[in-house]
């Protein structure tokens, strides 16, 4: 659950290094400060709208802290939350918990998703599809995404395209309250991939604390995915530029696809 274009999941180690998410769950909430967390839900519930779906059991995969998750569940939704990262799962909780919102949040990876009830609504927000970087991967994540829904059920993600990942900037810096990141980004256009480097200081009194992870997204584009959808069962799946109600065009960064059991 990150971009990379804008912005960034587990607990720390010994060294501060760590692979994507397992250093910097303490401080994803100050990275991402910049996405509009309800604008995005709002979106979503027009697009479910839009298919006719009633929904009210909601799956929101790779929820990372829980923010969509918690927002869907204001909105009427009865909300679940699946992530990889158990120490984003433990903040996410935690907001559940201040908030009054009885939410459960399960350790699942995407590609091996089980429910023991079907949902009819699975979301999966911020490029978390991107980070499925084998066809293989990503077809069992769909697989799995159409297992857990009902009949008639809709998938709703979004991934970064070809051009948003392949036009990122070299290295960048910013500072968020206590935090400063720096982020270098490695195009390989042989494979449509990037590679983030993610450096984070953090001050604690009058020094520093060092960590860095290594984040990976490979860019789908519609045909693909719509390929592997359809393999994985889905019967109908319509693709729009993000935040809109219009098809994609060249200068499309960002697509929402919206598939149908």
């Amino acid at each position: 659950m990150m971009t990379l274009s804008s912005s960034p999941k587990k607990g720390p180690s010994p060294s501060g290094e760590g692979r994507a998410y397992s250093t910097i769950a303490p401080y994803y909430d100050e990275l991402m400060v910049v996405v509009e967390y309800e604008r995005w839900v709002d979106y979503a519930v027009r697009l479910l709208e839009k298919t006719g779906v009633h929904s009210k059991r909601v799956l929101d995969l790779a929820c990372g802290t829980g923010t969509t998750t918690l927002l869907l569940a204001q909105k009427g939704f009865q909300a679940v939350g699946a992530d990889n990262a158990l120490g984003m799962l433990a903040i996410a909780r935690k907001k559940a918990l201040e908030t009054g919102k009885e939410i459960l949040f399960l350790n699942q990876d995407m590609r091996t998703l089980h429910l023991e009830e079907a949902v009819e609504l699975v979301t999966c927000f911020f490029d978390s599809i991107n980070y499925m970087l084998e066809e293989d991967d990503l077809l069992a994540t769909f697989q799995a995404v159409f297992d857990a829904l009902a009949d008639g059920g809709v998938f709703l993600f979004d991934v970064n395209t070809e051009l948003a990942l392949s036009t990122l900037e070299p290295v960048y810096v910013r500072e968020e309250g206590e935090v400063t990141s720096i982020w270098r980004n490695y195009y390989h256009r042989k494979d449509k991939t990037v590679t983030l480097d993610l450096t984070l200081f953090v001050k604690e009194g009058e020094y520093y604390r060092q960590f860095t992870e290594t984040h990976q997204e490979r860019a789908w584009g519609d045909k693909a995915l719509r390929q592997a959808l359809n393999k994985a069962g889905f019967r109908r799946t319509t693709v729009y530029k993000h935040l809109t109600f219009l098809p994609p065009d060249r200068e499309t960064n960002r697509l929402m696809v919206v598939a149908e059991k």
